[in-house]
C-alpha cells in the first residue's frame, strides 16, 4: 500500500498548480501513463505509431514562435518530475507529442555512451537542431545513433 501514498503524494504536487497549469500537469500524467502501458504492450513502434495517430495534422505547421514551445517544455517537465516511472524515453514521447499537436515537427534523438565503464543510453527531443528536454551540450556526451522523425518507418 506504500506505493499508492507515494503516488497521491506526487500528485498532490502537481495539482497545487493553478487554473489550466494545474489541468496540463493532469493531462500529461494521464498521457505518461498511457505512454508506459503502451511502450510496455507494444513497444516503441507502435507507442508513437498511436501517438502520432492521436495527434493528427495541425494548420499551426512550420511556427517559429518560442513561447508554446517553452511553454510545452516546462510542463511536461513538471509532469515528468513527479510521475513516478520517469524516463527519457517515456518524456521524450511526451513531449514529441505535445509539440506535434501544436504543429511543431520535432525530432526524438537516440544516443549512446559508456559512462563509468557501463552502458547508458538516452533519448532526447530536439527542434530545428536545438535540444528541448535536456542540456544543449548531450550531443557531446552520448553518440547519436539516430535523430530523424522517421527513425523507424511506421
Amino acid at each position: 500500500m506504500g506505493w499508492w501514498k507515494f503516488i497521491l503524494r506526487k500528485m498532490r504536487h502537481g495539482t497545487r498548480l493553478f487554473g489550466i497549469e494545474g489541468l496540463w500537469f493532469v493531462r500529461d500524467w494521464i498521457l505518461l501513463g498511457l505512454i508506459t502501458l503502451s511502450l510496455k504492450g507494444g513497444g516503441y513502434r507502435r507507442t508513437r505509431q498511436w501517438l502520432k495517430g492521436l495527434a493528427g495534422t495541425s494548420d499551426a505547421d512550420g511556427v517559429n514562435s518560442d513561447l508554446p514551445v517553452k511553454n510545452i517544455c516546462r510542463q511536461c517537465a513538471i509532469a515528468r518530475r513527479n510521475f513516478p516511472w520517469n524516463t527519457c524515453l517515456r518524456g521524450s514521447l511526451l513531449l514529441w507529442f505535445l509539440l506535434r499537436c501544436q504543429g511543431f515537427e520535432s525530432e526524438i534523438c537516440f544516443g549512446s555512451a559508456y559512462i563509468d565503464a557501463k552502458f547508458s543510453a538516452h533519448a532526447w527531443v530536439e527542434l530545428g537542431g536545438r535540444v528541448l528536454n535536456d542540456r544543449p551540450d548531450i550531443r557531446s556526451q552520448y553518440q547519436v545513433f539516430a535523430c530523424s522523425p522517421d527513425l523507424f518507418p511506421l
